[in-house]
């Protein structure tokens, strides 16, 4: 397995351990009594760190996708010509 496809499937586990936490969250949300300070402070944890995570998805899938460089003969990859990182 190269770098890329490590990079790939640590982020889809991460992708799918976020989405298992939101899911527990909606659950106890609907099932419990529970004050609304607790669901603000909840949703105030998980809010910065999904979007950490998208962040550091999206920098890492770009890097990789940018990390292949010029091809041998000398023009820019297709992602720096659609408007990617120059």
């Amino acid at each position: 397995m190269n770098t890329a496809e490590i990079i790939d499937k640590l982020c889809s586990i991460t992708e799918e351990q976020s989405r298992i936490i939101r899911e527990q969250f909606l659950f106890i949300r609907n099932c419990l009594a529970v004050d609304q300070s607790v669901l603000e402070h909840f949703e105030g944890m998980i809010k910065p760190v999904e979007d950490a995570l998208d962040l550091a998805e999206y920098s890492l899938r770009r890097d990789r996708n940018s990390s292949d460089g010029p091809d041998p003969s000398g023009r820019e990859t297709a992602n720096n010509e659609s408007g990617g990182n120059s």
